[in-house]
């Protein structure tokens, strides 16, 4: 009977400290489940660039001043909310025209994309999201005087780094054009509908058109295609998923081919040749439009984007993705087939004149916008700006940096950063070799998400470990209270 008491409290001990230890042990689990986004990617801006190569202005001084009195958030409820974020730079140039002739030069000052975290809109009848306007507030001055400024936007992906050949080579005045490509080029769209495929048999069947190689008078937009074969001959097949009653628009980009286009369709694990299947694909429109028109489908209006400016990335775009299949366009980078606001840098355009021997000081004001990463706590929070550009100058001298904040630097590309009362400071004689990237925080050391969860995690255990030693001499204090009571 005493044994089987004890056995009876050796089972309480365990059980209790299982439970314990599973209950740290899954709120280590929940955490780890938790799907929310955990990064948030922020824009990178660059100083000022001249579009004439020859041109003889000097940047004597810049005044680079980061102003992070806030963090900005991870979600904007509203846009009133957004609005109000107050990060911002100014770079301040100190010009100088040692030239005997007047210069009037054209400058633009790339300030990097909206950021994945800032407010839009969708727009029901045009099927896109509009943009909240937070450029609104911020000025390009001249001697303390706001001038003009032009907003440009080209196509930049998230994932290219800035160059300045290829992204000052994508700024046109006018609608692009080449030997393929123009505002006027023919295009007609099909719309289809699918019907016929047994679902049952095959959930995942897809349906493909196969396309010719590119002869340059014709190319195959397939609008959210899933698949692009090209052939050794240069032909390819277009392929998307084939669901009864969804509609499929093909356009074809110039010249319609005298051959009739051919659907086939597939069943489950790819458009492969000898998988073919029943099903259906009747025609219920066909239309005739322009490239301009095609390109400007889903052109958000009243946005600030200049209409040539979506065309041209919209063309940009097509390069791109037909640049390795032949005839075929292939959207593979963006799930919105027409619909690159997301894929926009954005630019400021002016123009300042200096007289012979002038000097003169100018100011751009931008949002800043960083990176968010939450896998640290706190969060830290990362900025760039390049500054490689401003080697393009005849002759650039001084460089001061500052960075006016409460937070914390906790990194830096460019080391020499000196703490000030109003944040850090960096006096640099002549440009540096590479870029400035920085990252703050209100945590001088913030610890690494392995870190804090390591950390709560061994709390939890001492915890756990403290509960079953008070458990266990509970246990064996009642043990001893009834021993003492039989005897």
């Amino acid at each position: 009977m005493k044994e089987e008491r004890k056995m009876k409290g050796q089972k309480l001990f365990l059980i209790l400290s299982t439970v314990i230890l599973l209950g740290g042990i899954a709120g280590q689990r929940m955490v780890l489940a938790n799907s929310a986004q955990r990064n948030w990617r922020g824009v990178s801006a660059t100083g000022a660039i001249v579009t004439d190569e020859d041109c003889p202005l000097v940047v004597e001084e810049e005044q680079l001043t980061f102003a992070v009195s806030e963090f900005p958030q991870s979600y904007y409820q509203t846009e009133n909310d957004f609005l109000t974020y107050t990060g911002m730079v100014t770079a301040e140039y100190s010009f100088y025209n040692p030239a005997d002739y007047t210069v009037t030069a054209k400058l633009v000052f790339p300030f990097g994309a909206f950021p994945d975290y800032g407010y839009d809109r969708y727009d029901e009848q045009r099927g896109n999201r509009v943009r909240s306007n937070d450029t609104a507030k911020y000025a390009v001055k001249v001697n303390g005087r706001e001038i003009e400024k032009r907003l440009r936007h080209t196509l930049s992906w998230y994932y290219e780094q800035f160059d300045l050949n290829k992204d000052m080579g994508r700024l046109r005045d006018s609608f692009w054009e080449d030997d393929f490509y123009s505002p006027d080029l023919e295009v007609t769209r099909y719309i289809y509908a699918v019907s016929g495929v047994d679902r049952e048999k095959n959930p995942a069947a897809t349906v493909a058109l196969d396309i010719p190689k590119f002869d340059g008078r014709t190319k195959f937009f397939l609008e959210e295609e899933r698949g692009f074969q090209i052939r050794t001959d240069g032909s390819a097949r277009l392929d998307l998923w084939a669901k009864n009653g969804q509609e499929v628009i093909l356009n074809v980009i110039g010249e319609v081919p005298s051959q009739e286009m051919k659907w086939t369709f597939y069943k489950d694990g790819g458009a492969k040749d000898g998988e073919e299947i029943d099903g259906a694909m009747t025609l219920l429109q066909m239309e005739k439009l322009s490239l301009r028109e095609l390109a400007l489908m889903k052109y958000p209006a009243n946005s600030g984007i200049a209409e040539a400016d979506w065309y041209n990335a919209i063309v940009e775009m097509f390069r791109q993705s037909s640049k390795n299949h032949g005839g075929g366009i292939f959207l593979m980078n963006y799930p919105d087939d027409l619909d690159i606001s997301d894929a926009l840098m954005r630019w400021y355009e002016y123009e300042i004149t200096l007289e012979p021997g002038q000097r003169l000081t100018n100011t751009v004001e931008a949002p800043l916008y960083p990176s968010i990463d939450t896998r640290y706590e706190p969060p830290v929070f990362g900025y760039t700006y390049l500054l490689s550009p401003a080697q393009t100058w005849a002759q650039f001298g001084r460089l001061k940096i500052r960075v006016n904040t409460p937070f914390f630097l906790t990194e830096s590309s460019l080391p020499e950063f000196v703490q000030t009362n109003d944040g850090y400071l960096l006096d640099l004689a002549k440009l540096p070799a590479g870029e400035l990237t920085f990252s703050l925080s209100e945590s001088q050391k913030p610890k690494a998400e392995t870190q804090v969860r390591s950390s709560a995690f061994y709390k939890k255990m001492l915890i756990a470990a403290f509960i079953t030693v008070v458990v266990f001499g509970f246990v064996i204090g009642v043990v001893r209270v009834l021993r003492g009571r039989r005897k």
